[in-house]
């Protein structure tokens, strides 16, 4: 939380005649971003969409929404259906009281694309929230402003941005080195603006340098690879 930019907490119990409870704890971050990326870092997709705040999803005892700088949690503490009801409802009564509205960071265009849909879409702004999602190594990524995550069936795309070019060319030159120095990758093969590796079970690697931004693909060879990075250099030019 802290790495997003975290401000305050608020949080409280309720329990009714019949001894059920839940809890509702809400999240004040530094912008719309932070939350955006605190409720992604939080979501699977075991969840269920719900019609609350920018975005809200819905599990066995719990409900996550995010709304402007706020995210809230809702919690119940069985797993009852008609609790649960009471635990929509009353995570309407938050919903109502945050008069901010926000939008998803622009970063995230980069995942509107033809032939692919991305899910269980990530949005990170250092190495904690990175190795909450993926390890590439110690240190191997770093550097980044922000980042974004998304999978479309076995592969994944990563995207990362740097403050400029410069920083951007110096953290891929980085990571290309502890890539190769990394036992757990082999058959690094260099390319026009990137590189290609394989990890221990084979899966292949396409890290790609483009302006201030660092793609990679995982589970697209480079060839495979060229439509989808057309798709996304455009998206993060506009």
């Amino acid at each position: 939380y802290l790495e997003y930019g975290f401000k305050e907490v608020a949080s409280c119990k309720y329990t009714n005649f019949a001894a059920s409870s839940f809890r509702i704890e809400v999240y004040k971050m530094t912008s719309d971003s932070a939350a955006f990326g605190i409720f992604t870092i939080n979501s699977s997709e075991k969840g269920k969409p719900v019609d609350l705040g920018n975005k809200a999803l819905l599990y066995d005892y719990y409900l996550d929404f995010w709304k402007g700088p706020y995210f809230v949690r809702c919690t119940s503490g069985l797993r009852d259906n008609g609790l649960m009801d009471t635990l929509k409802l009353f995570a309407g009564y938050v919903n109502d009281k945050i008069l901010e509205t926000g939008r998803e960071p622009k970063l995230t265009n980069v995942f509107r694309v033809d032939k692919a849909e991305f899910r269980n879409i990530k949005y990170i702004t250092g190495i904690i929230g990175l190795g909450n999602v993926y390890n590439f190594g110690h240190g191997a990524i770093a550097g980044f402003r922000e980042g974004v995550i998304g999978y479309s069936d076995d592969k994944i795309l990563f995207t990362f941005s740097y403050p400029d070019d410069r920083k951007c060319r110096e953290w891929f030159a980085s990571a290309k080195g502890k890539m190769q120095m990394n036992q757990k990758y082999s058959d690094y093969i260099q390319m026009e603006n990137g590189f290609t590796i394989k990890d221990k079970a084979g899966t292949i690697f396409c890290f790609i340098l483009y302006k201030r931004f660092i793609i990679i693909i995982k589970g697209m060879g480079w060839e495979e690879a060229q439509p989808l990075l057309e798709q996304i250099r455009k998206n993060l030019n506009n």
